[in-house]
């Protein structure tokens, strides 16, 4: 696993336990430090700068909190956003061509309209809804700024299954390792404030 799929998956889970600001300084510090390792070429993860990963964070965070405007942010993030992101690709001449692609987006929509049945906080849902809130932001960046074409996004749909079914796994199973570590350092706290 190479250190973006690694940002990929960790980033968006850390929005359940940062607020936005941290996030952002985390985020352009990875992305300074990303630029630094590569003798200060920009890479292709530089195009996006991170603004899809800061989105899946901020999606997770609202998925999984009871926060003051959750409704009002889960319906942009989850409902308004892939709409948006649909409506761009399919306008773009070679995203018009390629349409399917962005059925992808119908996926955040669907979580959201379950979601509104559920008061609870589901971070398996959260997980799935953040990666292709990520995965909408991240194509649309790449169709209006790198040339590509119809077959090329075509050949990506069964890949992008397989990669994000791995990035929700891998988000699932940190966002529990984060939980646990967040109990586990509460409770070193309570022993030491009692020696």
């Amino acid at each position: 696993m190479n250190l973006i799929s690694t940002i990929t998956i960790l980033f968006p889970t850390l929005g359940k336990f940062l607020n936005l600001r941290k996030l952002i300084i985390i985020k352009l510090s990875i992305i300074l430090s990303l630029l630094i390792l590569r003798n200060g070429q920009f890479s292709v993860y530089g195009l996006t700068l991170g603004i899809p990963s800061i989105l899946a964070a901020i999606t997770f965070r609202y998925s999984t909190n009871d926060l003051k405007f959750k409704n009002q942010l889960n319906f942009a993030l989850q409902f308004l956003f892939p709409i948006i992101a649909i409506t761009l690709f399919c306008i773009n001449p070679i995203g018009k061509s390629a349409f399917l692609y962005s059925f992808y987006w119908f996926i955040p929509m669907a979580i959201y309209l379950l979601s509104m049945f559920s008061n609870k906080n589901n971070y398996i849902l959260a997980s799935i809804s953040s990666t292709f809130i990520a995965h909408s932001c991240g194509s649309i960046i790449w169709l209006y700024c790198l040339p590509t074409n119809q077959a090329f996004w075509l050949a990506l749909i069964p890949k992008v299954a397989f990669e994000r079914l791995g990035i929700i796994v891998g988000m699932i199973i940190t966002y529990n390792f984060l939980v646990v570590l967040k109990r586990s350092l509460k409770k070193s706290q309570l022993i030491l404030k009692n020696l």
